[in-house]
């Protein structure tokens, strides 16, 4: 059974039988990836702490046929984010950012921007920035990596700049302006407009901070976009006040 080592940041985790756990994994090489750590239920086991949510750590791995199933054999911790991800403030936010990430990204295909990506969004949760301001920065960056993230920049159907709002097109392929709009309800105002802008060239610790109002806009815009281009629905937003 062929063997590699990788280094990769915990994205979940689930019970499978009596003794072992499946986790989900972001690799810097191999993308995402689902492991079997066998005897990590039990009380003494060889994974300790090193499965808990975002900690980053060196995995040896065995693996089949492919990367995306892989087993488990020993992990070497190198960050754990354990305090940052069970803070109340942040706990609801970092649990979208896992589920979206274990949702929306193929198995075993190259990540590596989008890892340089979580591992920057993690550094600027433990500077204090704003849950909801970091999160959208974040999706926004995901769908973008990905290839689906519309312009903000310019009315999608007559092309011209957009400054003062625009609402999405229905299919999320871009906004229109005021000019253009006729069915669409989502609007973004010129603060959410000039935000997703701005992170285009600014990494997560100098994205601005949004207001509560247009932060919460904005992350239902984006978790929409997602669900849509992903087909399938997000559990976890149901937990965060944004939504409710």
């Amino acid at each position: 059974m062929p063997q590699a080592r990788t280094r990769a940041f915990v994205l979940g985790q689930w019970r499978s039988g009596e003794q072992d756990k499946r986790v989900h994994l972001l690799s810097l090489e191999h993308g995402r990836m689902q492991a079997l750590a066998p005897g990590a239920c039990r009380m003494k086991n060889r994974f300790g702490s090193a499965l808990e949510l975002f900690t980053e750590a060196d995995f040896l791995i065995y693996y089949k046929q492919d990367l995306g199933h892989v087993t488990l054999s020993r992990v070497d911790p190198v960050c754990s984010r354990f305090e940052l991800v069970s803070q109340s403030r942040w706990i609801f936010y970092f649990s979208l950012m896992s589920e979206a990430l274990v949702r929306f990204l193929p198995l075993a295909q190259p990540e590596e921007r989008t890892y340089r990506m979580v591992g920057a969004t993690l550094q600027a949760a433990e500077k204090e920035k704003n849950p909801a301001s970091l999160t959208a920065y974040f999706l926004a960056w995901l769908l973008r990596i990905q290839g689906t993230m519309f312009s903000a920049a310019h009315c999608s159907h007559c092309h011209r700049p957009l400054s003062d709002e625009a609402w999405v097109n229905l299919n999320f392929r871009g906004v229109v302006c005021r000019e253009c709009h006729t069915h669409e309800s989502a609007r973004l105002d010129r603060e959410c407009l000039g935000f997703l802008e701005s992170i285009r060239k600014k990494p997560p610790d100098d994205a601005p901070t949004l207001s509560a109002e247009a932060g919460g806009l904005l992350l239902r815009v984006l978790t929409t976009k997602l669900e849509y281009d992903g087909e399938f629905s997000l559990t976890s937003p149901r937990c965060l006040r944004e939504f409710q």
